[in-house]
């Protein structure tokens, strides 16, 4: 939990000093919803944040909310975060249960993208997370399964 939270005091101090404010700052422009202590005990991590709050400094930073957390989460986890392109024609070269998945999991995507042509998949932030989460797998453990049909990034590549 302490972990947690010093991540998400990062994240907060981090997109306060992008906007040049300071706690008092912070506290005047929420005419005192935020008070500079409260702020300053959630960027050290010494206190925890509600939902509510987070999304209340949020906008006040004029950040989308989504956004922010997205930067946490990826603070938190950055290797469930990454993007991989995944080659559906080569399938076949997984052991079964993790084929299951995946299979099922782009199933979902191609669905909810709307894509259905493509011969390959990219899992965007969060996928590769979700399908750990599904296979009981470590990220690291589960991406290296996966490594028979994740595409080389362009930067990898050239």
């Amino acid at each position: 939990m302490h972990q947690f939270s010093k991540l998400t005091g990062e994240v907060l101090r981090r997109a306060r000093l992008e906007r040049d404010l300071t706690l008092h700052d912070v506290g005047r422009l929420s005419r005192g919803r935020f008070k500079p202590s409260a702020l300053g005990a959630y960027e050290r991590g010494d206190r925890g944040i509600s939902l509510e709050r987070f999304c209340g400094l949020a906008e006040l930073y004029a950040i989308p909310p989504d956004r922010l957390l997205a930067d946490l989460l990826q603070a938190r986890n950055p290797e469930g975060r990454e993007e991989l392109v995944i080659d559906l024609n080569r399938l076949g070269l997984l052991e079964d249960e993790t084929e299951r998945l995946l299979a099922d999991l782009v199933h979902r995507l191609r669905v909810k993208r709307r894509d259905y042509r493509s011969e390959v998949i990219t899992l965007r932030a969060g996928d590769l997370e979700a399908l750990a989460l599904a296979s009981g797998e470590r990220t690291r453990t589960l991406k290296e399964k996966l490594d028979p049909v994740i595409r080389p990034s362009v930067e990898e590549s050239g």
